[in-house]
């Protein structure tokens, strides 16, 4: 990967960091839990909008907007903090679950399931 340097924050060492893969210019990457991840898919869905990534970015960038610029409500921000604080606490103590196997490769990602093992593989004789 290579090494971009973003001009949005020349006041933070930070703005100089690896480029995500596939680079979008403007965006930067922010974690979300799983199951906000979901609910905004179901939010994208109940809107009748597009099944595609670059919708979801702007979505989450709406979403963004109206918690940012609406004074009323960010009070409940405040709470929703607080609750997503005490939850972030209370996972990051918790040991991990194993990551689920996907049954079928990505369609995105074009990837292709590979055996666990080259004893998986059928040996010619076995064909």
């Amino acid at each position: 990967m290579q090494t971009t340097h973003y001009d949005n924050n020349d006041d933070n060492e930070r703005s100089v960091r690896r480029a995500p893969h596939p680079f979008v210019p403007g965006y930067a990457s922010v974690l979300v839990r799983m199951d906000r991840k979901d609910r905004l898919r179901q939010l994208r869905d109940a809107l009748g909008l597009l099944r595609e990534s670059q919708v979801e970015r702007c979505l989450a960038t709406a979403l963004f907007d109206l918690a940012l610029n609406d004074p009323s409500l960010q009070q409940r921000v405040r709470e929703l903090y607080l609750a997503a604080t005490e939850e972030d606490l209370r996972v990051t103590r918790e040991p991990m679950p194993p990551r689920p196997q996907r049954s079928s490769p990505s369609p995105r990602s074009g990837a292709v399931e590979r055996p666990a093992s080259l004893d998986a593989i059928p040996s010619s004789e076995e064909k």
